[in-house]
């Protein structure tokens, strides 16, 4: 799930106080980066391993729990990348009339989100030896369901639309003004996700709905990045990584019971990204990844453009900014690897060899994934697809 698919996510604008009147100055955000790395390398493993979690009864114990662990270490990544998003699209290019705005979010958008979903419609039938109709291309599209990671650029989409909009309200409301909203609308969504669990009521939205939910999150991103580091880099470093382990601990315990009281029936509850153990662990990680890699400096674009013409030779791209352009490309490829771990998924001896296939799976989809990636973005017209 990829902030990949917005603007780039290591790039935002600085402080209107360093910002000229008609283009506002830049800064690169390391952490804004790696978060996406992170994030990235987490889908990939939930999506190889989650499926133990889900055969609660059919694989032994320690299969099922390695499942969980798995599963419940990577909730915090779709918050991540939509807050990385909200980070980076509510501040920078201000300046941007609505025209341009649209037009340029659907030229990054579009192409991917049309090409990837008719190529996974026919991979989700072939797969599955189901027949291919044409009406299935209309139908999965408006349902948001081309494939089940697809759904993420139907979240990207609807939240470029009201992008233009929360931005006037990012603008003017004071800090305390947007914290509250903010709190508020997080509020709201997790009890909604509760009582739609517990009442029973659908948890699947559709292509234009599916955006809702993340509103919280997205201005969420807007709010951390702009709020100053609480105390020293070490300290929050540590205090992160705690509430990190400690929340995720009790998602891994929490899960257990309730499957072993309820099964499926409420079994997968926690996983809900709009609860609050996802969110607590997806601020821990951004607080953690500020406290490693840092916020980064101002550009000065005259320094940069003196020290380029003194050396003729370009700087060096960060290794972060290089891993996280091949983000977006490694979430829209990973399926394909993963239907073929599973398809051949052999008998094991043991638990332990079944652990073992699954973690060389997710070592394996990731690198083949990212080679395929860096692949496609050096082939013209091509890499818009990645």
């Amino acid at each position: 799930m990829s902030s990949a698919a917005a603007a780039p996510a290591e790039v935002v604008a600085a402080p209107a106080s360093t910002a000229t009147s008609d283009r506002p100055a830049r800064r690169y955000v390391p952490w804004l980066s790696w978060v996406r790395v992170v994030a990235t390398i987490a889908v990939v493993a939930c999506h190889v391993c989650t499926h133990l979690a889900w055969e609660w009864g059919k694989v032994s114990d320690r299969e099922w729990h390695f499942g969980n662990l798995v599963t419940a270490t990577s909730r915090f990544s779709v918050p991540i990348f939509v807050m990385a998003s909200g980070a980076v699209l509510l501040q920078a290019g201000r300046n941007q009339s609505l025209r341009d705005f649209y037009a340029r979010r659907a030229s990054r958008l579009a192409i991917p989100l049309l090409a990837w979903s008719a190529f996974y419609i026919w991979f989700g039938r072939w797969t599955t030896g189901q027949d291919l109709a044409w009406s299935d291309f209309p139908r999965l599209l408006l349902l948001g369901q081309p494939y089940y990671h697809l759904y993420f650029l139907f979240v990207i989409f609807g939240l470029y639309l009201i992008t233009p909009f929360l931005r006037i309200f990012v603008d003017a409301a004071p800090r305390r003004y947007l914290v509250t909203g903010t709190a508020l609308i997080i509020a709201v969504t997790l009890f909604d996700k509760l009582h739609r669990v517990f009442s029973g009521l659908s948890l699947e939205p559709n292509a234009f709905s599916y955006f809702l939910p993340w509103i919280g999150y997205y201005l969420l991103g807007y709010v951390l990045l702009t709020m100053p580091m609480p105390a020293s880099r070490r300290r929050v470093g540590w205090i992160a990584g705690v509430t990190f382990a400690v929340t995720l601990l009790a998602n891994v315990i929490g899960t257990w019971v309730l499957y072993m009281a309820f099964a499926n029936r409420y079994g997968l509850m926690l996983y809900h990204y709009q609860l609050l153990g996802p969110m607590i662990m997806a601020i821990a990680m951004v607080f953690l990844m500020r406290a490693i890699f840092g916020d980064g400096e101002p550009v000065d674009a005259t320094r940069d453009r003196a020290a380029t013409a003194a050396s003729e030779k370009p700087k060096k791209r960060p290794v972060g900014l290089r891993l996280a352009d091949l983000t977006l490309g490694i979430y829209l490829i990973h399926p394909i690897p993963v239907a073929f771990v599973r398809e051949y998924q052999p008998r094991f001896s043991s638990p332990w060899s079944s652990i073992g296939y699954h973690s060389a799976g997710v070592v394996v989809v990731l690198l083949l994934c990212a080679a395929a990636a860096w692949l496609l973005l050096r082939v013209p017209y091509v890499r818009r697809l990645v």
